[in-house]
């Protein structure tokens, strides 16, 4: 199909558990690693441009929360500018994408578990009312 890419080997069912957690926005990432395909028949040329080291495209990648009936995450258009957005109108979907990593977020720092003491045959316990029972 054009317009859609495939899930790279080696992804396991945790990774792909924590891909939902970030789509679903319940993780939140620094980096991402989004792979997609796009069918460039569809691409509107006289948008295209010029610029200091080549010829550009503008293009917008929206991810979704679910995964659509072929497994992508979400898709690409083309970005037709700011004018022709206030004037609702739209670039072609130029193809899809799929995330194939996300990083984790930073785990939050927790204070070290400190050990409990516990009385044994050669070291009684202290009775001096300096440990609190709650």
């Amino acid at each position: 199909m054009v317009g859609s890419c495939e899930w790279r080997n080696g992804i396991d069912k945790h990774e792909d558990a924590f891909f939902q957690k970030v789509l679903a926005g319940n993780l939140i990432t620094k980096t991402m690693i989004i792979i997609g395909k796009i069918d460039v028949t569809k691409i509107i040329k006289e948008k295209m441009f010029n610029g200091k080291n080549g010829t550009y495209l503008d293009i917008t990648i929206m991810t979704s929360r679910e995964k659509d009936q072929y497994g992508n995450d979400g898709m690409i258009t083309q970005d037709l500018g700011k004018e022709a957005r206030a004037k609702k109108e739209y670039g072609p979907i130029l193809g899809n994408v799929r995330i194939v990593y996300a990083d984790a977020p930073p785990q939050q720092k927790q204070a070290p578990a400190t050990p409990k003491t516990t009385a044994t045959a050669s070291t009684p316990a202290r009775d001096d009312g300096s440990e609190v029972p709650f």
